[in-house]
């Protein structure tokens, strides 16, 4: 992930231009939990206060996948393939591809 881009966390996680200070995008209503870029910047892991997490496209913003469960701690694999998710002692591994 390059340091073009930051999150702001509050009830929406929303993206902004590092270098101009402008939003991009909102990505999640509801409270975050958790947040990941993937290593290559192209996705984004949101863990919503509401038990789901929502994977997106950076690109476009689109959602590209959703999940029904919690987790306080979310990254993604270095390869990108997995998404590792955590809430409380357990720990998930979601295949992505």
């Amino acid at each position: 992930m390059d340091s073009s881009k930051f999150l702001v966390l509050a009830n929406d996680t929303i993206e902004f231009n590092a270098r101009t200070g402008k939003r991009i995008r909102s990505y999640e209503r509801g409270g975050t939990a958790a947040h990941k870029y993937s290593a290559d910047g192209q996705r984004l892991a949101v863990a919503s206060k509401l038990g789901f997490t929502t994977i997106f496209d950076c690109v476009t913003g689109d959602e590209t996948l959703r999940l029904d469960r919690d987790c306080s701690a979310i990254t993604f694999s270095t390869d990108g393939t997995s998404l590792l998710m955590g809430e409380g002692v357990e720990i998930f591994i979601i295949g992505l591809v």
